[in-house]
């Protein structure tokens, strides 16, 4: 029981990690493929990039991009919880056994 404050604060910070990092790199994909925009050389490169990346995002946000966004958020944050719990749980059996 003495593990349950250590353990709920790794949870905690996985959670936020897990929702935070999926959301700063599509974040700077289209800050990135915008910036590309003003070469006239890439122009259609990326354009046709952003509107294929907002498309995949509407789909899974059912119509709104921005609920897509969080849609991989919360995604990703689950697995990342699902993962420290799992890789928690592992070590905490590890622990009581002695290695032969």
């Amino acid at each position: 029981m003495r593990y349950v404050p250590r353990r709920l604060f790794s949870l905690t910070l996985t959670a936020i990690v897990s929702f935070l990092l999926p959301l700063m790199m599509i974040g700077s994909i289209v800050l990135g493929l915008s910036g590309l925009k003003t070469l006239a050389l890439l122009m259609p490169f990326t354009q046709q990039a952003l509107q294929h990346l907002l498309h995949f995002l509407t789909t899974l946000g059912s119509g709104n991009a921005w609920h897509g966004v969080l849609i991989v958020g919360l995604t990703s944050s689950t697995v990342g919880v699902l993962f420290d719990t799992f890789a928690s749980a592992r070590f905490e059996g590890f622990s009581h056994h002695e290695l032969r």
